[in-house]
């Protein structure tokens, strides 16, 4: 029995490092701007010094940035987004972009029937390739591909959320 409520809370783990992932996916930029004002605040406070920082305010400033960087859970995931952004090839890229775009736009609240981000990720991702020259009339994504390539970019970046914690 123990074993089962174990179980349950590491999936319960695992789904919430996904919608992590998924959070930090759709809204980088935004988490980024508020990381970058929040790390800036906490690098730039002039208050009291302990005697084991610099006087050399550059020096107390790169320490406190690494600082406040390893602490950071947001760092982390904000990281994770950017090394699966590197690693993605320009129609994955295009698929990210096309899905973080239809999480943007109106409507994504549906909850009856199909999911409304899916066909909105479909038109943009097609229209993005059209524009890079891709040939987006000899590949379709179904409905069940769409959701499959965006469970897996969900799935590795919170793998490599984990990763990173390690």
């Amino acid at each position: 029995m123990q074993l089962d409520e174990e179980a349950r809370r590491i999936f319960a783990w695992i789904d919430e490092d996904h919608l992590q992932a998924e959070h930090y996916l759709l809204n980088f930029k935004a988490e980024w701007n508020k990381y970058k004002l929040a790390r800036h605040a906490y690098v730039s406070y002039n208050g009291r010094h302990n005697e084991l920082e610099s006087h050399n305010p550059t020096e107390r400033m790169a320490i406190r940035g690494a600082e406040f960087d390893r602490r950071s859970e947001k760092f982390r995931w904000l990281r994770a987004v950017k090394i699966i952004e590197r690693s993605m090839k320009d129609d994955e890229r295009a698929f990210l972009e096309a899905r973080r775009a239809a999480a943007n736009s109106k409507g994504r609240n549906i909850r009856s029937g199909r999911p409304g981000w899916v066909v909105k990720t479909q038109q943009e991702y097609f229209s993005r390739l059209e524009k890079m020259t891709l040939k987006p009339n000899e590949s379709w994504l179904s409905e069940q591909q769409v959701k499959r390539w965006w469970k897996r970019i969900v799935s590795c970046t919170a793998d490599i959320a984990v990763r990173l914690k390690e």
